[in-house]
């Protein structure tokens, strides 16, 4: 498991409540080991490079998907507390880290793998489009409880 998401509660409690062999943290943020996840970590600008030398099964990726124009949106506790690297896209470019996260996986899965992003309420159509033009099949959008768009699973597999 690999997953590049910074500050994220619940991943963090997800990756210490399983055994921490294979899984690993790749992150811009150095927030997440501070929060005591049982991973291997590792510091990266997925932008700007990954590491090349392992193999996955499976990628889940919550990167930066509210838009600039959100922000006034957004509660004044989640603006002062979490890093704004982890929150941010740019309005022109609302799927920058979907599109290079999924160019990585496809290089990063052994086989075959399966992609789980978090994303954009309002990007859910673009994302599926997006990952299905990038080879991906099986492609779902899984709504959250108040019947958001919300999770995109995507299979993959290396020909």
């Amino acid at each position: 498991m690999w997953l590049f998401n910074g500050n994220n509660m619940p991943d963090i409690n997800a990756a210490r409540s399983q055994d921490a062999n294979g899984v690993r943290w790749l992150d811009i943020s150095m927030n997440a080991q501070k929060n005591g996840a049982d991973v291997v970590f590792k510091n990266v600008d997925v932008l700007n490079g990954f590491p090349e030398n392992n193999r996955f099964d499976i990628i889940v990726s919550n990167p930066p998907y509210v838009l600039d124009s959100e922000k006034l949106q957004m509660d004044a506790n989640v603006l002062k507390y979490e890093p704004h690297t982890a929150l941010f896209v740019p309005d022109g470019n609302p799927l920058l880290f979907y599109d290079r996260i999924a160019d990585v996986s496809k290089i990063l899965f052994d086989r075959k793998g399966v992609l789980y992003f978090e994303i954009n309420q309002k990007k859910g159509q673009e994302t599926v489009s997006l990952l299905e033009k990038k080879g991906f099949t099986d492609v779902l959008l899984i709504k959250d409880i108040q019947g958001n768009d919300r999770i995109v699973k995507a299979d993959y597999k290396n020909i």
